[in-house]
This record gives structure tokens, C-alpha cells and sequence, in this order.
């Protein structure tokens, strides 16, 4: 057996043994899927945005200094507006990447406490995390026939 469901931002996969939270909808992706480990599963924090910020704008100054020696004709405080302009860019890219990635994992599904409807559209599902700890996620917008399948399949 093996489904998948769409979801606002993604899908669920479901097989004999694991509950998949997936990007896109190919099963070669869930063999890549490993249990969810922590609480905060968010591929960047602020502090790694932070220290790529910090090292982008290091390696853009550096390249900056050198083009101005070739060409010193340029002002420097053209550069000075580049360089604050690139980081600006990165950290909304930041920003937005942490705020709009689902995160993608999988539950075994041993270990799905219950799915529990917020609404007629959305979701939670409660599981134990890797560490053994409780925890759920969101899934949003997804079909009233699709919840109640995926019920059906979890609770078996």
C-alpha cells in the first residue's frame, strides 16, 4: 500500500510502516527521509542565516576590494551600496525560507499518537519524535476525504 495526499504545502505519504511529509510527490524522496529529531526542525536558524550573512558579505567585500584595485575609477561608495543591498536581499531570502519550508521527515507509524481535526480542512497530527519526545505538526488545506483516509490508514 502506498498513498499520497496533498497538503497546502506539500504531501503526505503513507506506506505499511511510515507516515512521509514530503515536498514533492515521488516516493524516491521518502527513502531519503529520516525520523524527526527535535522540536525546532527548521533547516536555518537565525544564527546560521546570521553566520552566511556574516561570510557572503566577507567574500563580497573581498571581491569588491579587488575589482577596485583593477579599476579605480569606481566609487567606492557604489560598492559600500552593493554590498549592504546583497545582504539586505540574503537575509529576506532568510527570512523567508525559515517562515514558508515545511519541513519533510517521517513518523513511524508506531509512533503516531492521533490525528486530530483543527477544522474541516486542517490537521494535526501528534507523534513521538526520534528523542521520544511528544510532539505534532500543522498540515493545512488538505481534502475532508483525504483526512479520513489517512485516519484510516494510521489508525490501523
Amino acid at each position: 500500500m502506498e498513498y499520497f495526499f496533498e497538503h497546502k504545502r506539500g504531501y503526505i505519504a503513507i506506506d505499511e510502516e511510515n507516515l512521509y511529509l514530503t515536498k514533492d510527490k515521488d516516493w524516491e524522496e521518502t527513502h531519503y527521509l529520516t525520523e524527526k529529531k527535535t522540536k525546532t526542525h527548521n533547516p536555518k536558524t537565525w544564527k546560521s542565516i546570521l553566520k552566511d550573512i556574516i561570510i557572503e558579505s566577507i567574500v563580497v567585500f573581498v571581491i569588491i576590494f579587488v575589482v577596485k584595485q583593477q579599476f579605480s575609477s569606481v566609487e567606492v561608495s557604489e560598492y559600500i551600496y552593493l554590498l549592504v543591498l546583497g545582504v539586505i536581499v540574503h537575509l529576506i531570502m532568510g527570512i523567508i525560507e525559515m517562515l514558508f519550508k515545511f519541513p519533510t521527515f517521517k513518523i513511524p507509524l508506531h509512533k503516531t499518537q492521533k490525528i486530530q481535526n483543527q477544522n474541516e480542512v486542517d490537521i494535526e497530527i501528534h507523534f513521538e519524535n526520534k528523542n521520544g519526545k511528544i510532539e505534532f505538526i500543522l498540515i493545512q488545506k488538505m481534502e475532508m476525504r483525504d483526512i479520513k483516509m489517512i485516519k484510516s490508514l494510521v489508525e490501523k
